[in-house]
This record gives structure tokens, C-alpha cells and sequence, in this order.
């Protein structure tokens, strides 16, 4: 499953909130943490996550996303 997102990112929570989104709807609550995200990528099949927008993201938080995505082997571009 290849996702896009589109937004401005302050924090990593906006980036979640977005990507729950676009894998879940609405229906289900938006991962908290990192390990949320790991759960909801295991569970939709996601291997390519591309990031269009800004991007104001902690480069910290930013480089524990990248981790957790190249640990499970999906690709994430962030284009801005």
C-alpha cells in the first residue's frame, strides 16, 4: 500500500494523525507513539509513505520516524 500526505507538520503527532487517517478513515484513533505506528503499519501492508508539504518536524523526531520506517522496510520520501 503506498500512502500520500499532504499538510503542514509541526510535530510528529500531525504526521500520525494523517497517516491514521489516510490507512484507517476516521473510525479509528490516530497512533500516539512510535510504536503505534509500527502496529499500523504491520497491519495495512504500507511500504511506501510519501510526505508532500511542510515539514517542521524536530530533526530528533524526524530522524526516529525515518528509523522506524527503514526498520520495517518502507519507504519514506518527504518532499517539501
Amino acid at each position: 500500500m503506498n500512502i500520500v500526505l499532504s499538510g503542514t507538520f509541526r510535530t510528529r503527532q500531525d504526521f500520525f494523525v494523517l497517516l491514521g487517517r489516510a490507512a484507517w478513515g476516521i473510525e479509528r484513533p490516530a497512533p500516539t507513539n512510535l510504536d503505534g505506528m509500527v502496529d499500523l503499519i504491520r497491519e495495512t501492508g504500507i511500504s511506501r509513505i510519501s510526505v508532500t508539504g511542510t515539514w517542521l518536524v524536530d530533526a530528533r523526531e524526524s530522524l526516529k520516524i525515518e528509523e522506524v520506517c527503514d526498520d520495517l522496510g518502507v519507504t519514506l520520501n518527504i518532499n517539501f
